[in-house]
């Protein structure tokens, strides 16, 4: 069976796609693309993806997060959540309820940690990076054979 020559079927589709006449956008495309930028214009940053926020409100942003995390760090060293949480546990019985649940979920937690084998967390550990790194290794691998070289998707040349 005789393959096809790649060049010349890929010469008779570009002339065949030259041949066709070209199509009319319908009446109200420009009206409707216009109304969709000034939509997308008017819509307000913080609406926006992350990406399209102004530098200043990205780096505000972040700054707050930060600030966040480390006022979350320095509540969960200090005695302070514990308290207030005490407190609230004393007026209302559902907040003691779920402080009892949370303290024997957090002990469980802990005793199952505690009872793992530091070699087994290390095992475990490098598997899941090793097995990343060979995914990661084989789609490079896949990419580069398929598609860098154009044995399987060849773009049209112009």
């Amino acid at each position: 069976m005789n393959q096809p020559d790649p060049e010349r079927l890929e010469r008779l589709f570009r002339e065949g796609l030259r041949r066709l006449p070209d199509r009319e956008a319908p009446g109200t495309l420009e009206a409707r693309v216009f109304a969709a930028i000034e939509q997308r214009a008017a819509t307000p940053a913080w609406r926006r993806s992350y990406t399209h926020w102004p530098r200043s409100l990205r780096y505000a942003f972040i700054l707050l997060l930060t600030v966040g995390t480390a006022a979350l760090f320095a509540l969960g060293r200090s005695d302070v959540p514990a308290r207030v949480v005490g407190e609230m546990a004393l007026r209302f019985s559902s907040i003691a309820f779920l402080q009892s649940i949370g303290t024997t979920l957090a002990g469980t937690v802990d005793a199952v940690l505690g009872a793992i084998p530091p070699g087994w967390v290390l095992g475990a550990t490098t598997l899941l990076v090793g097995s990343y790194a060979l995914v990661l290794g084989l789609g490079a691998a896949a990419y580069r054979t398929f598609f860098k070289h154009g044995s399987f998707f060849r773009p049209i040349s112009q």
